[in-house]
């Protein structure tokens, strides 16, 4: 239920059969998507009263080691947009990486050695203010997807250079960042996950493609893989019973009082082109409920997130969830419910999608392992 900052206005005006929709395409396209110029550091943005994650500053906690590599970027925009632009231009496969590409590396290998510090940690904690509930907004995934570019056009620059082991090293470190992305559980992290790992997949099968990976490169890649091949892959059913506790519990705390309401309906009409739901004018309604009746809409909410999250453990989820969100949308779940339920059909196709292109990698690598392995020794 949390978009970036940028989606949210095109979002409020989608209809609601398509608002994940348009959050799959948003985020299948955001890896091609140039980053904006900020006029601050990361660590300093998060000093600001508007910041709504907050780090645990922990032993070994990797979210302090990505900022610290976020912040050795330019805050000039002339010079942090020229960076941008050269890795948002992934070379065709096969083509060469261009002068400025190599130059704007260089310019940054603080950065990318950063990076790779960073992925190589094991706990990752974002510390996103729970307490913001649907207005939680996550910064650090749009400065993951740009480290995810970045990395990607330097593997191709190792490779391009001959060095298979440094390539190799940086897309296990892509793949290892796709599972830092997802830590918290929320439904945007783990898209965000799968848009990473798939990222890292299609550097992978460049790499294979141009014979640029030796069998110990393959190796390392492989390993990183299986990391992240987890049966709960980004975290992605986790996140719907965390989608719940920003949802339903923060509406629950913050439907208070006299203008309960008037919270509820002016909350509620981000989702929605119109304020038509089951036929009836929908923020009217919301507008003047008390308590007791946005308190027992809830409950009823619950038991749609209840249903979901039995839909997407099933051995076949698709129709499952499909039917769930026509349930929805006709109100049997109640008009708070309609209002707020979004589809998970597409999140758990994205995810499918995500764990068939893993698997069919994990063979790739493991044809030119295996091969390597039963050569003749000399």
């Amino acid at each position: 239920m949390i978009p970036a900052a940028s989606a949210r206005a095109s979002e409020a005006r989608a209809p609601l059969r398509t608002r994940f929709l348009f959050r799959v395409c948003v985020l299948a396209a955001a890896l091609a998507a140039p980053c904006i110029a900020q006029p601050i550091t990361f660590s300093e943005l998060l000093q600001t009263e508007e910041s709504m994650i907050r780090p645990p500053r922990t032993a070994g906690n990797a979210a302090w080691a990505y900022i610290k590599a976020w912040d050795t970027l330019p805050t000039d925009d002339d010079a942090r947009n020229k960076f941008a632009r050269a890795i948002g231009e992934r070379p065709k496969p096969g083509a060469k990486l261009t002068n400025e590409q190599r130059e704007q590396l260089a310019l940054h290998r603080a950065y990318i050695d950063g990076l790779l510090h960073a992925t190589s940690m094991d706990h990752c904690d974002w510390g996103p203010g729970w307490e913001h509930g649907m207005l939680l907004l996550l910064p650090h995934l749009g400065q993951l997807r740009n480290s995810t570019r970045a990395l990607g056009l330097d593997a191709r620059r190792c490779a391009e250079d001959g060095s298979s082991s440094a390539a190799a090293e940086r897309v296990a470190a892509m793949f290892r960042m796709s599972a830092h992305a997802s830590t918290d559980a929320i439904v945007i992290s783990s898209l965000v996950g799968c848009a990473i790992g798939y990222y890292a997949s299609i550097i992978t099968d460049e790499l294979i493609q141009q014979d640029q990976l030796t069998p110990t490169a393959a190796r390392t890649i492989r390993h990183a893989l299986r990391q992240v091949r987890t049966k709960d892959i980004y975290n992605a059913g986790a996140a719907i019973d965390n989608e719940r506790r920003i949802v339903v519990d923060w509406l629950r705390r913050e439907c208070q009082g006299p203008d309960a309401g008037k919270f509820l309906a002016q909350h509620l009409s981000i989702f929605e082109e119109h304020p038509m739901i089951l036929g009836i004018d929908s923020r009217e309604v919301l507008f003047f409920m008390d308590e007791t009746a946005i308190g027992a809409g809830l409950d009823r909410a619950e038991r749609y997130f209840d249903a979901v999250e039995r839909a997407w453990n099933k051995p076949a989820p698709i129709a499952s969830l499909e039917e769930l969100e026509l349930e929805a949308r006709e109100g049997q779940f109640g008009l708070i419910a309609a209002a707020i339920a979004h589809s998970y059909v597409p999140i758990r196709r994205t995810c499918e999608n995500v764990e068939r292109t893993f698997e069919r990698l994990d063979r790739r690598l493991s044809v030119i392992i295996e091969q390597a392995d039963a050569a003749p020794r000399e």
